[in-house]
């Protein structure tokens, strides 16, 4: 391992988190450990989401290490996903809502994303690390 990474925010309860309604914007960081090629080190980046808690749905944006990913996230039960795609490389982000309730809204949104280009080799892709995002106010 190249540099330990962590997010955290005290979960909230599904039976509080099914109450949740509206939109909201989640805005943070990345930050994650890299192999490309015969590269390893570590890189940071921005991390947003804008989701909507009636549809369980939300609009994902990554940028790390250069390189900008988005897609589509979901709400299953209390867990958070995102798959998300940039050129060549798939990401994957799985977390959870967090920090308490505000205006019907969770606070933030907090987990761990995984990168790939699915390659081996010398031209391996790989990168994994944590994301974090706090509501707007």
């Amino acid at each position: 391992m190249h540099l330990g990474t962590f997010a955290a925010a005290t979960p909230i309860d599904r039976a509080v988190l099914d109450t949740a309604s509206g939109t909201a914007t989640y805005r943070g960081h990345a930050a994650g450990n890299v192999m490309n090629g015969g590269a390893v080190y570590s890189a940071i980046g921005t991390y947003s989401d804008t989701f909507d808690f009636d549809r369980r749905r939300g609009s994902t944006m990554l940028d790390f290490d250069s390189r900008r990913y988005g897609g589509s996230s979901s709400l299953d039960s209390a867990t958070y996903r995102a798959r998300l795609s940039g050129g060549d490389r798939q990401a994957a982000l799985q977390g959870q809502f967090g920090g308490g309730m505000e205006n019907g809204r969770p606070r933030a949104v907090t987990g761990g994303f995984e990168i790939s280009n699915g390659r081996s080799g010398g031209s391996a892709y790989r990168a994994t690390g944590i994301f974090a995002g706090e509501a707007g106010r």
